[in-house]
């Protein structure tokens, strides 16, 4: 399989010229929508690309200001990803912009190009949104400072040493396909319970935890019952 056939995936690009504007934050939204329709098997692919009209992004900054109401819209809705029913996946096929480092974080999987950089420099700024929080606890505070402080790159290949990229690949397409071809239903179907459990736990203690992860393995015995 060398490409996403299956009707229940929901693919959505976005490229290097995106900012987190009204047109970016619509267009997230409406994909978050198509995916809810599968239910709990769906598949999102949030693709990032090259820009292919550099300039685009000027003139959409100009007719969409980047008020701070704008910018609460734009986080919204990637929290709105973060809590789908769906596996979602990141493909990664251009240097990693700021508003490229938020879409990859909401990812259960994502793979990349090789010899790509990652940033959270949008231009010449580093916005400090919720990517920075996400971004501490998915790398560690040590590479995590690395680029919220000082705006530096990481590789595609220090990123996967870190566990953050899952694969690298100079076929992003077929691997997508068959990482997601091998998922099977009962995998899918309940994804959404364990993402959270995951997020839950880096905030809470064993026994604030125990009493949400043995109602989450009652659901799924009595869905194999």
């Amino acid at each position: 399989m060398s490409e996403l056939t299956q009707s229940n995936v929901v693919i959505v690009e976005f490229d290097s010229a995106t900012t987190p504007n009204k047109i970016a934050t619509d267009k997230l939204n409406e994909a978050c929508h198509k995916a809810e329709t599968f239910g709990r098997n769906g598949v999102l692919v949030i693709k990032w690309c090259r820009a292919k009209q550099p300039d685009t992004a000027v003139v959409d900054s100009h007719s969409d200001e980047l008020a701070v109401y704008q910018i609460s819209r734009w986080e919204k809705a990637l929290r709105r990803v973060e809590k789908l029913d769906v596996l979602t996946i990141a493909q990664i096929e251009a240097d990693v912009t700021g508003v490229g480092m938020a879409l990859a974080l909401l990812a259960d999987y994502r793979v990349s190009l090789p010899q790509l950089g990652f940033s959270l420099k949008d231009g010449s700024a580093i916005l400090p949104g919720m990517a920075v929080h996400r971004l501490a606890h998915h790398i560690g505070l040590a590479y995590a400072r690395k680029l919220v402080l000082f705006g530096q790159m990481l590789s595609a290949e220090t990123l996967s040493q870190l566990g953050f990229i899952d694969d690298i690949s100079a076929q992003p397409d077929a691997t997508t396909a068959q990482f997601v071809g091998a998922m099977a239903d009962e995998v899918l179907s309940d994804i959404a319970v364990r993402r959270r459990l995951l997020l839950e736990c880096l905030h809470q203690s064993y026994d604030e935890a125990l009493g949400t992860h043995l109602a989450a393995t009652d659901r799924v015995l009595r869905a194999q019952s």
